[in-house]
């Protein structure tokens, strides 16, 4: 599986609107972090599983729209609480729209809002569809399936693959994040 990284810092205000009073229910700051990342299994004549230029630039388009910004107030926030995660999804599904390449399988974002603290957001996988039985109880491949060696169906091929959240003892992505505390 091939991999593909891009990854831009910038400042954007909130407040959040739900859970208990207190300091995040006024207007502050985050200096974000967002790394998207890419995976495909092909590349192209080139050796590129996607051109890295389109892939920022779409990430400079996407992260001009937040910049500086107070995100309840922007209309995709409209009534909604500005969690890191809502966030994380937004930015994902923004940049999946504006980044359609063939060999993609997978775009995944992890969104940093301090040094120790992040969300992720992936799209789920379809869900694999179970094996048909034939007359001699032998499984057959599903339509749309394709048959992995030995013939049994693997329903996830070509399925995005699902992001691995920190482990039990809170192992975060290896990978530094700016920002500051909250």
């Amino acid at each position: 599986m091939y991999r593909l990284g891009v990854r831009r810092d910038f400042t954007a205000w909130h407040f959040l609107t739900a859970g208990a009073p207190g300091p995040e229910h006024k207007r502050h700051a985050h200096r974000y972090r967002l790394e998207l990342v890419l995976r495909g299994r092909t590349l192209d004549d080139a050796g590129y599983l996607v051109d890295i230029d389109r892939v920022r630039a779409a990430l400079d388009d996407v992260v001009a729209r937040y910049r500086d910004r107070t995100l309840n107030e922007l209309p995709e926030f409209a009534g909604l609480n500005p969690s890191l995660e809502r966030f994380a999804r937004l930015l994902g599904e923004r940049l999946a729209a504006a980044i359609e390449a063939q060999r993609i399988e997978c775009a995944r974002v992890v969104l940093w809002e301090d040094d120790d603290a992040w969300a992720a957001w992936d799209p789920a996988p379809a869900a694999p569809a179970a094996p048909r039985t034939t007359r001699g109880g032998a499984a057959s491949v599903p339509a749309g399936a394709a048959a992995a060696p030995g013939g049994r169906p693997d329903a996830t091929r070509g399925a995005p693959d699902r992001a691995r959240a920190p482990d039990r003892a809170g192992a975060a992505p290896a990978t530094a994040s700016p920002g500051r505390a909250r």
